[in-house]
């Protein structure tokens, strides 16, 4: 295959910090390439390097053999390269195709937005790579999963065949991250390019041809899936051996902290989607709720939290009953909650 991206001896500082250390590496034409390491090694610095936020200290890069100098992220997308953040780059107050178009619209006559020829090829993107994102719906409505497509079909839209994934499953379900491996795998079978950031070990090996380990800002080796295992991945990673099988002691419970009795809670619709829940949970203790999208994790959280009223139900809280509670008297009692969304529920969970 051909090499469609290469980087020479790339070095990245920020003052007395060198995020990235002389790295060289390749990305073969339609391929996954994945770049993994731990957290601060570098990967997402280097990824903003290659799609335009930052401008190199040192170092060359070639796009489809040219050598490429980025002074922002518009002269990336024009090479053909385009980003999808951790964090989603969208206007939640606009619709899907307001965002599509944004720094990029199309126009009729030099002066009128043309946004018959801005659907039309939206349409056609969603269609060519089975997406199915409603067009006029605020971004603020749709779903994480669902913004992560509206992300996609964003940098297709701008005419990229690079295609670069910054820890793209940190906010997604299991079920979510199938549907972007899915989607992964149809872009490129489409012909384009996916560079995969993570330091999930499991899913650099389900989607990765080739995977890349980063370790203090410094390439530490480059391999493909069928040369390595897990625990070899890791070992690269952290520069020892690694126990990935966990020794869990047995530990003592403490006093009950929690307790939920006979908890419903309805969904925005008025739907009762949480319905008559018990359980306790004690000090020291680590309770796991699973179960599929839309089975009601969502409602018992944000009744926990006191985002929605239940309907019915009682909580207690260190032996103190709370379910009249708003949000704000339950974070005085100590009670955390980090959602999904971090940036957007994050800030306005910030301000209640």
């Amino acid at each position: 295959m051909d090499v469609v991206l290469e980087l020479k001896g790339i070095t990245k500082r920020f003052g007395s910090l060198t995020a990235n250390d002389r790295i060289s590496l390749s990305v073969q034409k339609g391929s996954v390439h994945a770049i993994i390491g731990e957290n601060g090694a570098g990967k997402s610095t280097l990824m903003h390097v290659i799609s335009g936020l930052y401008r190199p200290d040192e170092g060359e890069v070639f796009v489809h053999g040219k050598k490429a100098d980025f002074k922002n992220p518009s002269d990336a997308s024009r090479a053909g390269i385009g980003m999808v953040h951790q964090e989603f780059m969208l206007f939640p107050e606009l619709s899907v195709l307001d965002n599509l178009m944004m720094g990029y619209e199309k126009r009729k006559w030099g002066m009128f937005l043309n946004r018959k020829a801005a659907r039309r090829q939206a349409e056609e993107l969603c269609r060519e790579y089975h997406f199915n994102i409603p067009l006029d719906e605020r971004v603020e409505n749709l779903s994480v999963s669902m913004l992560q497509q509206v992300e996609i079909v964003k940098i297709l839209y701008r005419g990229v065949d690079i295609i670069i994934f910054d820890e793209p499953t940190s906010v997604l379900t299991p079920q979510g991250i199938q549907g972007l491996f899915e989607a992964v795998r149809f872009l490129v079978k489409n012909g384009k390019t996916v560079l995969f950031i993570t330091h999930k070990l499991k899913e650099v090996m389900e989607i990765a041809d080739r995977i890349t380990v980063l370790k203090n800002g410094r390439c530490v080796g480059s391999v493909k899936p069928e040369e390595t295992d897990e625990h070899g991945l890791a070992a690269m990673m952290v520069g020892r051996e690694v126990i990935l099988t966990a020794q869990k002691e047995e530990k003592k419970k403490g006093e009950v902290l929690l307790d939920v009795r006979n908890l419903s809670v309805p969904d925005y619709e008025g739907r009762e989607k949480l319905k008559g829940v018990s359980f306790t949970l004690h000090r020291g203790e680590i309770l796991g709720i699973a179960g599929v999208a839309g089975s009601g994790q969502q409602e018992l959280v944000e009744g926990l939290f006191g985002l929605k009223k239940s309907s019915r139900g009682e909580i207690f809280f260190d032996g103190k009953n709370i379910t009249g509670l708003n949000c704000r008297e339950r974070r005085m009692c100590r009670i955390g909650y980090i959602p999904q969304d971090r940036i957007r529920e994050g800030n306005r969970l910030s301000e209640s």
